[in-house]
C-alpha cells in the first residue's frame, strides 16, 4: 500500500502538482505506513503485557534492539508527514524526493520494516514466513525509492547519478535481506515479489490516467549473483556494480516513454560510479573491513568519524539544491487558465490564456526545465476577446519529459507579485489542459532555517541507516 502510494504521489505531482496535503496518494501512502507502525505498536504492547506491564518492564521490552528500531522507525515515519508539509509550506521548492523530510520518511520506513523482520526471526509459522517474504520485498522497495523520479522520467539531478544511486540501494537491500531471510532463494523470492508489485503499480497508474513508471530489472541483477554465492562479498558487490547499470540501461530502452534513459556517453561514467556505490554498501555493512587483527578499534572509530563528517557535509549542501522541475512547494493559487504546450523535438511552444486584461500583468518569460538544466525564452502578451494570451518559444531537446513554465508578474514591473504555471511535455506531443496559475514560494529569505533544519533531519537519516545496518549484521552474526 505504501509503495503504491509513493509512486502514485510522484505521478500526481508530475501531472497535477501539489494542490493539497490531503490528496489521495498521500492518504494511501501514510495509511500503509500507519498499518506497519501499528504492527510495531501491537508488538510492543503484547511484549510489555507478557513482561508484567510496569515501567521497569517497559524499559526491558524496549531493550530489544529489533523492537526499539521498529518503534523508532514507525514514529519517525509518521512524524515525517507533518514535517514534510511544514517544509514545503515554509521553504517552497527543494530537491524533491531527495529533500530531507522525504529521505527521513524513506529511512524511517526502512528502519520500521527491518525491525519487524528481525523480530520475526524466531517465529516458524507459515504466516510469519509470508510476512518475512513481503518484508524483504518492502526493504528492497524502500531502498529503490531514492531513484523514483528517475524511474518515472522526472529527474531532478543529472542522469549520471541514476544508476549509482540505484546500485547503492540494491546492494544495501541485498545485504540486508540476505541477513534477514538467510537463504539466497528467499532473497530471490523477495525480489520476485517486489518486481510483481512494480508491474502492478505501473499498470494501476496507467488505469488511473497518471504517468507511469518503469519496471526495474532488480530480479535479473540478483539472479546473476547465484553462481557467486560461495565467493566473498567483494566479488559479488563488484559484479552487482557492473551489472546493475548495464541491465538498467538495457531495460530502460523499451520503457523509454516512462523512464529516464541515460545517454550512452554518461553510462561510461555511471558504471565505475556504480561499482564504487556497491563497494560503499559493503563497507557500511561491514563485509569489506580488513581482518580484525589489522583493524583496530581506533581505526574503526576514525573511519566512522570520517564517514559521518562526509555525510554531514552532504547534509549541509543537499537542502540547498533547487528542484528544477515539477514543484511540490507551489504557493497560493492566483487563478485558473488554459495552458497549451507543444514539443516538436527542438522547441517547446507555450500559450497561456488568462481570463484577465493584459494591462494587469507583464511577462517574465518561458522556461523549460529538466534534470538541473534550464532553458529560457521570451514571452509576449496578446489581448484577445475576454482574455490575455501569453505565448512564447523555448529551446528543448529530444531527451525525455520537460517541464515548461510560463512566468508572469501580476502587476507590470513588480517582481514581488510573480505568478507561474507549468505543464509536463514529451517530444512530439501537445498537451492542453486547464492549469492553476500560482504564486511561487519564496524560500530564499529562510536560508539559515532551511540549512539547519535540513542538516538535522539528514543526521537523523544517517543515524537510522547506520542502526539498520548494525542490527542486520547482528542478526546474521547471532545466527552463525
Amino acid at each position: 500500500m505504501a509503495l503504491f502510494g509513493a509512486y502514485w504521489d510522484d505521478a500526481w505531482h508530475t501531472d497535477t502538482g501539489r494542490d493539497d496535503f490531503w490528496i489521495p496518494p498521500h492518504l494511501v501512502l501514510y495509511a500503509g505506513v500507519f498499518v506497519a507502525a501499528t504492527c510495531a505498536a501491537v508488538w510492543t504492547l503484547l511484549s510489555w503485557r507478557r513482561a508484567g506491564g510496569g515501567a521497569h518492564q517497559l524499559r526491558q521490552v524496549l531493550a530489544d534492539p529489533a523492537l526499539l528500531l521498529a518503534v523508532l522507525g514507525g514514529v519517525s515515519a509518521l512524524v515525517s508527514a507533518p514535517v514534510d508539509d511544514a517544509w514545503h509550506r515554509l521553504l517552497g521548492r527543494d530537491a524533491v524526493l531527495w529533500s530531507p523530510p522525504h529521505l527521513l520518511a524513506v529511512a524511517a520506513t526502512l528502519a520500521l520494516v527491518v525491525g519487524l523482520l528481525a523480530g520475526l526471526q524466531q517465529t516458524a509459522s507459515r504466516s510469519a514466513a509470508i510476512a518475512r517474504l513481503v518484508g524483504g520485498a518492502a526493504v528492497l522497495g524502500a531502498l529503490q525509492l531514492p531513484v523514483l523520479e528517475y524511474d518515472t522520467d522526472v529527474p531532478q539531478f543529472p542522469a549520471v547519478w541514476y544508476y549509482p544511486v540505484a546500485t547503492l540501494g540494491l546492494a544495501v537491500g541485498y545485504l540486508l535481506v540476505r541477513d534477514l531471510l538467510v537463504r539466497f532463494r528467499a532473497v530471490l523470492a523477495a525480489a520476485a515479489v517486489y518486481t510483481t508489485l512494480r508491474i502492478l503499480i505501473a499498470v494501476a497508474l496507467v488505469a488511473l490516467g497518471n504517468s507511469s513508471a518503469m519496471v526495474p530489472p532488480l530480479l535479473a541483477c540478483l539472479l546473476l549473483l547465484a553462481p557467486l554465492q560461495h565467493l566473498r562479498a567483494l566479488a559479488q558487490l563488484v559484479l552487482l556494480g557492473v551489472a546493475t547499470p548495464t541491465l538498467w540501461w538495457v531495460s530502460s530502452l523499451p520503457q523509454s516513454t516512462v523512464t529516464t534513459v541515460v545517454p550512452a556517453t554518461e553510462l561510461v561514467a555511471a558504471v565505475p560510479l556504480s561499482v564504487g556505490a556497491a563497494l560503499l554498501a559493503g563497507v557500511l555493512h561491514g563485509d569489506l573491513r580488513p581482518p580484525r587483527a589489522a583493524w583496530s578499534r581506533r581505526d574503526s572509530a576514525s573511519a566512522s568519524a570520517a564517514l559521518v563528517l562526509l555525510l554531514v557535509c552532504a547534509a549541509l549542501v543537499l537542502p540547498a539544491a533547487p528542484a528544477l522541475a515539477h514543484d511540490p512547494g507551489q504557493g497560493p493559487r492566483v487563478l485558473r487558465a488554459q495552458m497549451t504546450v507543444t514539443h516538436n523535438g527542438t522547441t517547446a511552444t507555450v500559450t497561456l490564456a488568462l481570463p484577465v486584461s493584459c494591462e494587469s500583468i507583464s511577462p517574465i518569460g518561458a522556461v523549460a526545465r529538466r534534470a538541473g538544466t534550464e532553458h529560457r525564452g521570451p514571452l509576449t502578451l496578446t489581448q484577445q476577446a475576454g482574455s490575455c494570451v501569453a505565448s512564447g518559444d523555448v529551446h528543448v531537446d529530444q531527451t525525455g519529459r520537460w517541464f515548461v513554465y510560463a512566468e508572469l508578474n501580476r502587476e507590470p514591473s513588480t517582481r514581488a507579485h510573480r505568478a507561474e504555471a507549468w505543464l509536463p511535455v514529451r517530444p512530439g506531443t501537445t498537451v492542453s489542459v486547464e492549469r492553476v496559475v500560482y504564486a511561487p514560494a519564496q524560500p530564499e529569505t529562510r536560508v539559515l532555517l532551511r540549512d539547519a533544519t535540513g542538516a538535522g533531519l539528514l543526521l537523523a537519516v544517517i543515524g537510522l541507516l547506520l542502526t539498520v545496518m548494525r542490527l542486520s549484521r547482528r542478526v546474521a552474526d547471532r545466527r552463525s
